[in-house]
């Protein structure tokens, strides 16, 4: 803890959750700034987190990969929910939906629990490895494993691009993305009119997909919440929903601007 440091709330919405996190460190401060401040909010808060310290010293590089990477165990008991790692450890009140956070001077924590309260707070719906995009009426998302071309489309399109490697995608009456801070981001949303399945390519096209294709590619791309038995099974649920409402293609690319007409249309399209 800093000497010296006021409390600080600070209020974020990701993906549709709108979070307070409360710190008393000025350093983590400036470090949910830097990391998060783009999805400040004004709304009132759904989750209310407070992070405390476990270290005043900033973990070494390598001390952050490891982290993220680190495996997490959860315990669950009635309305309580403890997650940890072999660095950080949260304690939920889900009823209250309250929160204490302990862990190093860094944001993995919370960009670890971010994943978990999403699937805490919304019913209908799932975290995709994918990049979203938006011409500010219509949403695609563009999915696949590490070196697919997810950052490399967002990187050819930043004024479309919301976010390039998760994306919560919600599934009320019109299924729609909600962009979560992963990687290079920015807040928005949008309704959802596609999936593609990413590939390299020669040259740039599309090819629509059955519906078996599309659960074996996807169900590798869900961020699953294993810590909670009932939010797996709709998830679960929720993935062959998505798939029978939403046209999925693969789609091949080249590393030009060109392949956002091939993007853009209509699902009709050729």
């Amino acid at each position: 803890m800093t000497a010296g440091a006021l409390l600080a709330e600070h209020h974020y919405d990701f993906g549709g959750i709108p979070l307070a996190i409360t710190c008393q460190s000025s350093r983590l401060q400036d470090l949910l700034e830097l990391r998060y401040g783009a999805f400040t909010t004004s709304q009132p808060a759904l989750w209310h987190i407070e992070y405390r310290l476990s270290s005043s010293r900033e973990p070494s590089p390598q001390g952050l990969a490891d982290g993220r990477q680190q495996p997490l165990r959860a315990q669950r008991g009635g309305d309580r929910l403890r997650l940890e790692s072999d660095s950080f450890h949260l304690e939920l009140d889900l009823k209250q939906r309250t929160g204490k956070l302990v862990g190093p001077l860094a944001t993995y924590p919370i960009d670890r629990m971010i994943q978990m309260l999403w699937y805490e707070t919304w019913d209908r719906g799932l975290i995709v490895h994918g990049a979203a995009f938006t011409d500010g009426e219509r949403g695609w998302l563009a999915s696949g494993p590490s070196g697919s071309g997810k950052s490399t489309l967002a990187a050819l399109f930043p004024e479309a691009a919301l976010c390039d490697e998760l994306a919560a995608v919600h599934l009320d009456d019109r299924p729609h993305l909600g962009s979560l801070p992963f990687w290079e981001s920015r807040p928005g949303s949008a309704p959802l009119c596609g999936i593609y399945l990413l590939r390299h390519g020669t040259y740039d096209r599309r090819r629509r997909v059955g519906s078996s294709e599309a659960f074996a590619c996807l169900r590798r791309e869900i961020v699953w919440p294993i810590f909670d038995p009932d939010a797996l099974r709709r998830t679960f649920e929720s993935l062959a929903d998505l798939i029978s409402r939403v046209p999925i293609w693969e789609l091949a690319f080249r590393p030009t601007r060109d392949v956002w007409a091939v993007i853009s249309q209509e699902p009709e399209a050729a």
